[in-house]
């Protein structure tokens, strides 16, 4: 890589940061749910319905298939509804409740209190041959991993396919891209 990037006609390099970012969902974090004593009924739009039903066994005690989820289409949910803290949050308030309760985090609660996007940093450097054809390309990524907390089992040797996909691909001539 090293030398095929010295030998390139002409190298690109940059860098890429991301700072921590509010997901900022479109539509206000919101879940409705009613407890009764031998099921519970949830109304929420969700991206993750496995951790959402885990979310009120966990809470409620009931068995999985006590647990009735109504997802909804979201709304520009932007990873933020890969989360279940809301559903958490509203499962505990209606179990003091005798019926259905509606629970809506304001924007500035959100912000407040939701889970951030991580922070990441990316270093690029490319070579291109005289007839402007990749004869390198590095990409380096450093930044927190979104699978190895919501979804541990898709880690591959350790590194979060999501976020390098892609990594393992060598050519070793750039006349394959034509």
């Amino acid at each position: 890589m090293t030398k095929a990037l010295a030998n390139a006609v002409r190298r690109i390099d940059a860098v890429y940061q991301l700072p921590f970012l509010s997901h900022a969902a479109m539509e206000p974090m919101n879940c409705t749910v009613h407890v009764r004593e031998d099921a519970c009924e949830i109304w929420v739009g969700t991206q993750n319905l496995s951790a959402a039903n885990q979310a009120a066994v966990t809470v409620t005690g009931l068995a999985p298939e006590k647990i009735i989820l109504h997802n909804h289409i979201v709304g520009g949910g932007f990873g933020r509804r890969l989360e279940v803290d809301g559903i958490v949050h509203a499962v505990k308030v209606a179990m003091h409740v005798n019926g259905p309760v509606k629970v809506i985090w304001s924007r500035e609660e959100d912000i407040q209190h939701g889970y951030y996007r991580p922070y990441y940093y990316d270093r690029m450097s490319g070579g291109i041959d005289a007839q402007g054809y990749p004869v390198a390309w590095m990409h380096r990524v450093a930044g927190s991993s979104i699978y190895a907390r919501i979804a541990p089992a898709a880690m591959r040797k350790g590194v979060d396919p999501d976020g390098v996909e892609g990594r393992s691909i060598r050519r070793t001539s750039s006349r394959q891209y034509k």
